[in-house]
């Protein structure tokens, strides 16, 4: 993986390009803020940080712009989401960051809402859904094994009917579900759980998002 490092005044982002059977490329752009949120160690990215194979030396106050070719489209979302994740930590979680879809995390009807998932088993297991992408509007989220589906979540732009956006999510679990969709044009957050021990009921939300257009 060949990378180049170079400042940049832009907050995190991502974008890919293909032409013609030509290689694909992709930026991940990385708002440094402080070395807590991102391993740092004898000014090296850490071992296990995917930006390690790109990135030499960085200072704990850079901003970066970090190249990477050929990558494939799923490759482009990690990183990315990773990185986007960062910043949203170390920006006190501001609610009307952009989405960056990653490997936890929904970016639904044309990336506008941001969707989570925890999960937590009656025996205090306790984890984040990791989220798999199907259409715009819709993806689903599995817990402890990639083949096994667990819930399924889609966000409707509904404004020219009722003047709303519609939440709806049915899932195949009965572990405790907490699901957290964000309007990251607004800031507006919904919330919904399902109990542990409790067969996950249908949510039909039609009242979700007061936040048209």
């Amino acid at each position: 993986m060949a990378g180049c490092v170079s400042a940049s005044p832009a907050l995190p982002g991502a974008s890919s390009a293909s032409g013609n059977g030509g290689p694909a490329a992709a930026q991940a752009k990385l708002r440094r803020f402080a070395k807590a949120s991102f391993p740092v160690e004898a000014g090296e990215v850490a071992p296990g940080h995917p930006l390690h194979a790109a990135v030499g030396t960085i200072r704990p106050d850079d901003v970066l712009t970090v190249e990477l070719a050929p990558l494939s489209e799923r490759a482009v979302e990690t990183l990315a989401g990773e990185a986007a994740r960062e910043v949203y930590e170390a920006t006190g979680g501001n609610p009307t960051a952009p989405c960056f879809p990653g490997a936890q995390t929904l970016c639904l009807n044309n990336g506008r809402f941001r969707v989570q998932a925890e999960w937590r088993t009656d025996q205090g297991t306790s984890g984040v859904g990791n989220a798999e992408p199907l259409t715009n509007d819709t993806g689903y989220f599995w817990f402890f094994n990639a083949a096994n589906i667990e819930v399924v979540t889609k966000v409707l732009n509904a404004c020219t009917i009722s003047d709303r956006y519609w939440v709806f999510a049915g899932g195949l679990t009965d572990v405790e579900v907490d699901i957290t969709v964000t309007d990251t044009e607004t800031g507006a957050v919904a919330t919904y759980r399902n109990p542990v021990d409790t067969p996950f009921q249908p949510i039909q939300d039609v009242e979700a998002f007061a936040t048209c257009p």
